[in-house]
């Protein structure tokens, strides 16, 4: 059975809920045992997102991107070339500019230019044709996060083949290895962030409660890896919080309509996981929609909508964010050492960071090299 039919199964799996509230005011009957979806029931093997780091796809070991480092012989021979360099995002938003900014602060000090920035807005056909277009002017450097990992290895074969230096952020081209086809993949802490985030679940209902989970419903390494170990982090740590419903997205705008879904079924849900922050908004809608301003919202990285709902007290209760800035610094530097010789380690992850009001600033500036725009800083001026 394929993987997002099984996720699919886990929606009848939680139907012996609490005996049911009545709501024409009739006495509450006395509570039946919920048992809370678990990684068993969505087809996966809780052993492997039990270690302290994930493996990158193609089995690697992690080490921490900190230890990408260049000496100031290093940097001075990097100078000598002249080189350029490219970037090829999936998409668009503070997270890219977060790693388009750790990367600049690099490339400056090494004197690389960077001659082109494409997002191909998550379009394999796109990306294929941003690939197309940087060949034609020849960088030394193309740093990409692959939209697919299938498509990519077609997309990026030239890339290979004209021996031009391929770091690749987040994600894998398939049937790549570290060393061969490209150099090093950087990314968050994608177990430590799924665990942080059941922390704050955790948080957020006093320890116990029913929870929707929203997970992406595609082929990612990252978000994957981060909605796993979210449910394997409540199953074994915090026993009285269950996921009553799960249920995925694979297009952001889709997450509004997965959360109304929910909520008709399981109207008994304190919180919300959500994936990440853009399909977050969505869900917000929902609730407003469904006048639920009781449940809590948990997700993943910043962004000013889902940002200002926290800082004013709305649904969103707290989130966790990757340190986006950190991973183009360790980007732009793995790719260096290609050019001088040096071997980069073929996985790296970043350090995390739990987000609340009372430190939106400080992670606005870790995470994508940043101050908040001004919304964000004059809530914050108005919520203290």
């Amino acid at each position: 059975m394929k993987k997002s039919l099984l996720w699919v199964v886990v929606v009848v799996l939680s139907l012996s809920m609490v005996a049911a509230f009545s709501f024409s005011g009739c006495k509450k009957e006395a509570a039946a045992v919920v048992k809370g979806i678990t990684l068993a029931d969505l087809g996966f093997d809780s052993s492997k997102y039990s270690a302290k780091y994930a493996n990158d796809p193609d089995g690697n070991p992690a080490v921490s991107a900190y230890e990408i480092t260049l000496t100031d012989e290093e940097i001075a021979k990097v100078k000598e070339g002249s080189y350029t360099a490219a970037i090829l995002w999936a998409g668009a938003g503070e997270c890219y500019e977060g790693l388009t900014n750790g990367i600049k602060s690099v490339f400056d000090e090494l004197g690389i230019k960077i001659i082109l920035e494409s997002d191909s807005q998550y379009d394999v056909a796109k990306e294929a044709t941003d690939v197309e277009t940087t060949l034609a002017l020849n960088p030394d450097i193309i740093i990409a996060m692959p939209v697919d990992p299938v498509s990519a290895a077609e997309a990026f074969k030239a890339v290979v083949d004209k021996g031009i230096v391929l770091v690749f952020e987040e994600n894998i081209a398939t049937g790549y290895h570290a060393g061969e086809q490209y150099v090093s993949m950087v990314s968050g802490d994608s177990f430590g962030i799924g665990r942080a985030a059941a922390d704050i679940m955790n948080e957020a209902l006093g320890g116990k409660g029913n929870v929707g989970f929203i997970y992406h419903d595609a082929d990612f390494f990252v978000t994957n890896n981060r909605d796993r170990t979210f449910v394997l982090q409540i199953e074994q740590k915090y026993p009285d919080i269950k996921i009553v419903a799960a249920s995925g997205f694979v297009e952001e705008s889709k997450a509004g309509e997965v959360a109304t879904v929910m909520l008709k079924q399981h109207p008994e849900i304190n919180a919300f996981y959500v994936a990440w922050a853009i399909p977050a908004i969505g869900v917000l809608e929902a609730l407003r929609s469904a006048e639920r301003n009781d449940i809590k919202i948990v997700t993943i990285d910043l962004d000013p909508t889902t940002d200002l709902n926290m800082i004013s007290g709305g649904s969103v209760y707290g989130k966790v964010t990757d340190l986006y800035y950190d991973t183009g610094i360790a980007l732009a530097n793995a790719s260096a050492y290609a050019l001088i010789g040096k071997e980069a380690p073929p996985f790296a992850v970043v350090d995390l960071m739990k987000v609340n009001k009372d430190n939106m600033i400080e992670a606005w500036d870790r995470s994508f090299g940043m101050e908040p725009p001004d919304q964000i800083l004059e809530a914050l001026k108005n919520n203290q």
